[in-house]
């Protein structure tokens, strides 16, 4: 109770902007893979694992918060970060500077090729 009435202003300033919201869920969810993976992340072998860990899981987060496809991004990224010389192409390439319309061809699939029914796979088991 005490620090609700210290802090009181500072508590209840959403009141006067409506653009503040009164919950801080939004950023709890963005947080929450972190917080179901962390034991995973205990074994990312060391240092430079951990480094390269927390950079793949900030891009993902990144994508997902400017809504653009993270599968279509890392595709695109990859085929085209060996042409980013420079810092400016670098940044092109970051997840909320790409275009929707960059990310179409990255998206589709190749054609798989399923056998017929799964007896005639039988074969792919042995």
């Amino acid at each position: 109770m005490n620090y609700t009435l210290n802090h009181f202003d500072a508590l209840s300033h959403y009141l006067d902007d409506g653009r503040l919201e009164i919950d801080n869920n939004r950023a709890e969810r963005s947080i929450k893979p972190f917080v179901i993976g962390r034991k995973n992340w205990l074994f990312h072998g060391n240092d430079k694992g951990a480094r390269a860990g927390a950079t793949l899981y900030s891009f993902i987060e990144t994508c997902k918060e400017h809504n653009v496809d993270v599968f279509a991004w890392l595709k695109f990224t990859l085929d085209n970060i060996q042409q980013a010389d420079t810092v400016e192409k670098l940044e092109k390439l970051l997840p909320f500077n790409v275009k929707p319309e960059q990310l179409e061809l990255p998206r589709s699939m190749p054609d798989l090729i399923f056998p017929e029914t799964w007896a005639n796979a039988a074969y792919l088991i042995k």
